[in-house]
């Protein structure tokens, strides 16, 4: 029985470190976060409520780039994919 709770445990501890490992990497991700739009340049305001819940932000993991868009070319962009999208259909 003690054999069974120390692989349960050591399972479970391993699991939490990598949990923390992936946190770790993605959150040194996002302290590169550009401090501008990444379309059309236009400034962002860490400490605007409203910017920062309406600002997207992109991370790619595998080539550990992180890019930050305004609401307004975000939506040029999401429309502009969308076409490309059912021009392919």
């Amino acid at each position: 029985m003690k054999k069974i709770r120390k692989v349960v445990k050591k399972n479970k501890k391993k699991e939490s470190n990598d949990a923390l490992s992936a946190l770790e990497k993605k959150a040194s991700l996002f302290l590169d976060m550009p401090s501008e739009c990444c379309v059309c340049s236009e400034e962002f305001d860490k400490e605007d409520k409203e910017m920062v819940e309406t600002w997207q932000v992109s991370v790619y993991e595998e080539r550990k780039l992180v890019r930050l868009t305004c609401p307004v070319c975000h939506g040029k962009v999401k429309n502009f994919i969308e076409r490309i999208r059912n021009e392919q259909e």
